[in-house]
C-alpha cells in the first residue's frame, strides 16, 4: 500500500502526541465480493472523490480505506481491485479480532452496502434502451454503480443537516460530529517507519441516541436541526434499518415522514443512500432540472420521465447527476485553470 503523507487526515493524539484510537495491526482478513454486472471500479473510484467526507474513506493510491462500525467492533477497511478491470472487489479488513465469520459477514453487509454492489443495473440498463437521449450518459458512465452510506444514520445525519443548509456549511457540521463523537481507528504506514492512517468511523446510531438533543445543539449550534436529528434517531431505532430495506417503499417512506421536519426529500435521501432504495430519486428535483432539460431538451417532465424507469428512478438519477457533476467540475476548470 502507497501511502503518500500528504494524503492523511489529521491524526487523532493524545497530550503525549501518540495517536489515539484501536491500533489495528495485523492479523488481517480479506475477501472478495463480486457486484453485480457490469461493474467498472474506476467509477466508484470518482464518486468517492467527489464526496469528501471528514475521518470518512481516503483515496490511496487505486485504494479506499475507510472506518467503519461492526456493532460492537470498529474496524479499517482497505478496498481494491484484485486486478485492473476484474469487476471484483478486494477487501482487506483490519479489526484487530482476528478471524471471525460474523465479523466477516457483517463487514461484507456493510461494504456492500456502501459501494451499492448490488444495484440491479442490467435491470435499469434494459429499460434504458428505449431512452435513446441518455445513451451518452450511460456509455460515458458504463459499470457505474451508485454509491450509499455505510450505515443508515450516515444518511439521516446528512438529510437533516442539508435542509436549507449550504453545502459547504452541513459538511462542516456533518465533521463536528464525526470528529467529536466518532470512534478513531489508526493503521502503521509502510515500513519502515511510515506514517500512521488516521481514520473514523462515523458515529453509530447508538451514541448519537445517547447524546440525546441538548448534546446535538451544542455541536451543531442549532435547537432545531438537534431536535429533529435526536427525534429520527429514535425513529431509526424503532423501525430498524432491515425492516426498511424490505418494507413497501410508501411504507418505508410514511415511517419517516411522519415526523415532523422530514419531507419527501429527506426520506427518499435516507432510503437511497442509506437503504439501497432505488424507487424515488434520491435527488433534488430542481438539481436535476437543468441536466435534464439538456438531455431530453427544454420542457420536459421530470415525474414522467423519471415514471419510465420503476423501480430503477434512483439510478436514473443518478446517472444525470454523475453527468451534471462532470459539467460543472468541467466548468469550474475552465474559469479556474490552476485546480486542474
Amino acid at each position: 500500500m502507497n501511502l503518500q503523507p500528504s494524503a492523511l487526515p489529521p491524526a487523532h493524539t493524545g497530550p503525549d502526541g501518540a495517536p489515539v484510537g484501536f491500533d489495528l495491526n495485523p492479523p488481517v482478513t480479506q475477501f472478495e465480493l463480486a457486484p453485480r454486472a457490469p461493474f467498472d471500479f474506476r467509477h466508484t473510484l470518482a464518486q468517492l472523490a467527489a464526496e469528501p467526507a471528514p475521518g470518512g474513506a481516503m483515496l490511496v493510491a487505486g485504494s479506499v480505506l475507510k472506518a467503519i462500525s461492526l456493532g460492537a467492533v470498529t474496524a479499517a477497511c482497505e478496498v481494491s481491485e484484485p486486478t485492473p478491470g476484474s469487476g471484483r472487489i478486494l477487501v482487506r479488513l483490519h479489526a484487530g479480532t482476528g478471524e471471525d465469520p460474523r465479523l466477516v459477514a457483517r463487514a461484507r453487509s456493510v461494504v456492500a452496502a456502501w459501494l451499492g454492489t448490488d444495484h440491479d443495473i442490467a435491470g435499469f440498463l434494459e429499460v434504458a434502451a428505449s431512452d435513446p437521449a441518455l445513451t451518452p450518459i450511460l456509455e460515458l458512465y458504463s459499470g457505474m454503480h451508485p454509491i450509499g452510506t455505510a450505515s443508515l444514520v450516515e444518511s439521516a445525519v446528512w438529510a437533516v443537516l442539508a435542509q436549507n443548509c449550504p453545502v459547504p456549511v452541513a459538511r462542516y457540521l456533518r465533521a463536528r460530529l464525526v470528529t467529536t463523537l466518532g470512534q478513531p481507528v489508526w493503521l502503521p504506514g509502510p515500513p519502515p517507519a511510515g506514517e500512521p492512517v488516521n481514520l473514523v468511523a462515523f458515529p453509530t446510531l447508538t451514541v448519537l441516541d445517547s447524546v440525546g438533543a441538548v448534546g446535538l445543539a451544542g455541536l451543531l449550534h442549532n435547537r432545531r436541526r438537534a431536535d429533529l436529528l435526536a427525534r429520527l434517531c429514535r425513529r431509526l431505532a424503532e423501525v430498524g434499518s432491515a425492516w426498511l430495506r424490505e418494507a413497501p417503499y410508501a411504507e418505508a417512506r410514511a415511517a419517516l415522514t411522519d415526523l415532523p421536519g422530514i419531507g419527501a426529500w429527506s426520506a427518499e435521501v435516507i432510503l437511497l443512500r442509506g437503504a439501497g432504495r432505488l424507487e424515488a430519486l434520491g435527488v433534488s428535483r430542481v438539481r436535476l432540472r437543468p441536466v435534464i432539460e439538456r438531455v431530453y431538451g427544454p420542457g420536459a417532465d421530470p415525474r414522467l420521465l423519471a415514471n419510465r424507469y420503476g423501480p430503477w428512478k434512483g439510478l436514473w438519477a443518478a446517472y444525470l447527476n454523475a453527468a451534471n457533476r462532470r459539467r460543472h467540475v468541467a466548468a469550474s476548470e475552465a474559469v479556474n485553470p490552476r485546480r486542474r
